[in-house]
């Protein structure tokens, strides 16, 4: 079987998943394809995962959770628009974190070499 190497564009708009647990191989979030999702609380992006456009997360309230493996993943700076998130884990350093171009809310980060 085939799969997608990306999460389609509005794949689950406005549903009331409460999880985004992106599977490995996947390299892609579209815009929002997980936009509106009013009860999302937790947010898994694994290493594939290389880029996040603009609004894929957009008008989901709070986010308790994003994980989030790739370092180098590429987050638009309308990924996470009216949206924030309480706590992210970062697999990376702070350095690598402050030099992306994003636009999150976020109460706290949590990288490998401590938190702010």
């Amino acid at each position: 079987t085939d799969y997608l190497d990306y999460v389609p564009e509005g794949y689950l708009y406005g549903t009331n998943v409460r999880e985004a647990d992106v599977r490995e191989g996947i390299q892609t979030l579209e815009s929002y394809c997980y936009g509106g999702c009013h009860k999302l609380t937790k947010v898994y992006l694994p290493h594939s995962v290389k880029e996040v456009k603009e609004n894929a997360f957009a008008y989901c309230d709070t986010i308790d959770e994003v994980i989030i493996m790739n370092p180098t993943v590429v987050i638009d700076f309308l990924a996470f628009y009216d949206t924030s998130v309480n706590t992210i884990h970062y697999n990376g350093t702070m350095d690598q974190w402050n030099l992306m171009s994003h636009n999150i809310s976020v109460k706290r980060i949590v990288c490998i070499d401590g938190e702010l």
